[in-house]
C-alpha cells in the first residue's frame, strides 16, 4: 500500500513525464525502475493493472498538452477599447527589462492579461514577482499550465 503511495504522488507530481522527456522513449517507466543499473539497487513495485493505465494516459495526455502545472506572475489585465494597445505596452515593457523570461498576452473576453514566466513552484515566482512589484504594482502570482523547463 506504501508503494501505491508512492508511485501515485510522483505520478502527480508531473515526474513521469519529467523522465519520459528527459529519456525519449516510450517505453514504462515502471519497467525502467526494474532494470539494473551499475552501482545501483533494483526498486521492485508490486501494483495492479490500472496503476499502469493510469500512468500511461496521464503520460500520453502530457505529450498532447506538451504542459504542466506551475506559476506565473500576471502583470497586467484590462477591459476596455485602449486594453488591447496597454497590454502590448505593457509586455514590451517587461520584455525591454527582462529579455530572457517569456510573457504571454492573452484575451478572455473581454480582457487583455499579460501573463510572465514558466515557474515550477511558487517561491520561484516570488522571487521575480519582488523585482517587479515596483514597475508592475497590480501584479500577483498566478497557478496556471506552463511550458516545462527545456533540459
Amino acid at each position: 500500500m506504501k508503494a501505491t503511495g508512492v508511485i501515485l504522488a510522483l505520478f502527480f507530481s508531473g515526474y513521469p513525464f519529467m523522465l519520459f522527456s528527459q529519456a525519449g522513449s516510450s517505453a514504462d517507466i515502471l519497467s525502467l525502475l526494474h532494470q539494473p543499473q551499475a552501482g545501483k539497487g533494483i526498486i521492485k513495485v508490486n501494483h495492479s493493472a490500472s496503476i499502469d493505465n493510469l500512468l500511461q494516459k496521464h503520460i500520453s495526455s502530457s505529450r498532447k498538452n506538451n504542459t504542466i502545472q506551475g506559476y506565473r506572475i500576471r502583470i497586467f489585465s484590462d477591459a476596455g477599447q485602449q486594453a488591447r494597445e496597454k497590454a502590448n505596452d505593457a509586455r514590451k515593457k517587461f520584455s525591454e527589462a527582462y529579455p530572457d523570461i517569456t510573457s504571454y498576452l492573452t484575451y478572455q473576453t473581454p480582457y487583455f492579461k499579460v501573463y510572465v514566466g514558466d515557474f515550477r513552484t511558487k517561491s520561484e515566482a516570488l522571487k521575480l514577482y519582488k523585482q517587479l512589484q515596483k514597475s508592475f504594482p497590480k501584479a500577483f502570482i498566478v497557478t496556471d499550465k506552463i511550458n516545462p523547463p527545456k533540459l
